[in-house]
Parts: structure tokens; C-alpha cells; sequence
């Protein structure tokens, strides 16, 4: 189990982003892809999560190629598999922070049955008395670690993260990228990290490097 990468490239009119790549990540990895702005990182990302399709090739996720899915079989196949961390957090302003930790089950009618795992993931990330705050009252740090334990709700397999700490100040950062190595140790959750910051990078137990879409 785990990605099969095979033979893909991506293409946006006559450019070539991403050149002929091919490679696995074995199930349980934190796997770090890093290079240059504009080396392709952030749309080899989208392609391995499944919000973009390759231009050629095709990706397969525990033997599953998600492009052959239909709609509704490919938005409860992510939402039962795989967690998304952004750059950006992405909160509801006008919702809590336990509400927007929550808000995946709500897709699935589950919310009350996972106000207790909020919970716990609040406390996991020192979030404890923030549950009824506004997310646009918490601080930058606050709303990412908010951002993480959302997309821990439901257990995923798989969770991508693209740049989670591009707009947070070391400190901040440092608590991130710890929260992610915990979460792969602890739960044994693939981590596919995004970063163009090497220190980041090092830290995983794998890593791609990608210069002008190439391997």
C-alpha cells in the first residue's frame, strides 16, 4: 500500500511543469519534496492528493487509480483518507475554533460524534481553552495548529502539506513541523511535506528534490 507515482507530467498550455516523474511513497513515510519557487513542488503535490490530474501518467493510492472514480466515489474516498494543510489555513472566520476543527464530519453528518476528538486534538495542540474562540480571533500560529488538528479529525491515511509554515515566524514554524513528525510517529500517517526551506526538508525520512520539474 502507499503511492505509485508512474510516469507522470504536467503540462499548462506549451509549459512543461512537471517532466516524466516516477517514484513510490511507501505507507507510514514522512516523504519531504523541496526545491525553487517555480520548480514544480506545489503541482506535483496537488497531482499526488488528487485536486489535479496529471497531464500524462497516472497515480495510484493503495492500488486505486482516484481519475477512474466517480465524483461522489473520489470526494468520499479524500474525505475518508486524506488530510489537507495549506499554507494558508483556510478557517470560517465566523466559526469557532472547535467548530472548524470539526468541520470535515459535518460532510458526513458526524459532527456531534467527533466533538470529542476536537476536543482532544485541541488539547494535543496546546489549543486548550481556545475552543470557543473565533477563528479570527486567534493568532496566526493558533489558526494553523487549528488548520492541522481539522485535518486530523477523521484519521487519515495520507496528509498533505503544502508550505504550512510559508506564512508563520520560526517559533510558530517549529511547532508545526514538530506537530507533523509527531503525527508520523505516533499514528504511523504518511506525511507528504511541501517546503522550499532545507532545514525543514532534512528532517524528513525522505527526500525528493525537483529542479524545473525534473527529479
Amino acid at each position: 500500500m502507499g503511492i505509485a507515482v508512474e510516469n507522470i507530467s504536467k503540462s499548462f498550455g506549451s509549459t512543461k511543469v512537471l517532466k516524466n516523474l516516477s517514484f513510490t511513497i511507501n505507507e507510514g513515510e514522512f516523504l519531504a519534496i523541496n526545491g525553487k519557487s517555480g520548480s514544480g513542488k506545489t503541482t506535483l503535490l496537488y497531482i499526488l492528493s488528487t485536486l489535479d490530474k496529471p497531464t500524462e501518467g497516472r497515480i495510484l493510492i493503495d492500488h486505486r487509480d482516484p481519475h477512474e472514480m466517480t465524483v461522489e466515489e473520489l470526494h468520499s474516498f479524500r474525505n475518508e483518507n486524506l488530510g489537507f494543510i495549506f499554507q494558508f489555513h483556510y478557517l470560517l472566520p465566523e466559526l469557532t475554533a472547535l467548530e472548524n476543527i470539526t468541520l470535515p464530519a459535518r460532510k458526513t453528518r458526524r459532527q456531534e460524534e467527533f466533538i470529542q476528538r476536537g476536543k482532544e486534538l485541541l488539547k494535543q495542540f496546546d489549543l486548550v481553552g481556545k475552543e470557543s474562540r473565533l477563528a479570527s480571533e486567534l493568532s496566526g500560529g493558533e489558526q494553523q495548529r487549528v488548520a492541522i488538528a481539522r485535518a486530523l479529525l477523521l484519521k487519515p491515511k495520507y496528509i498533505f502539506a503544502d508550505e504550512p509554515t510559508g506564512s508563520l515566524d520560526t517559533a510558530n514554524s517549529e511547532k508545526v513541523i514538530d506537530s507533523l513528525i509527531e503525527i508520523n510517529k505516533e499514528l504511523g500517517t504518511t506525511i507528504i511535506l511541501v517546503t522550499h526551506d532545507p532545514d525543514y526538508a532534512a528532517l524528513a525520512k525522505r527526500k525528493l528534490h525537483l529542479v524545473d520539474g525534473s527529479l
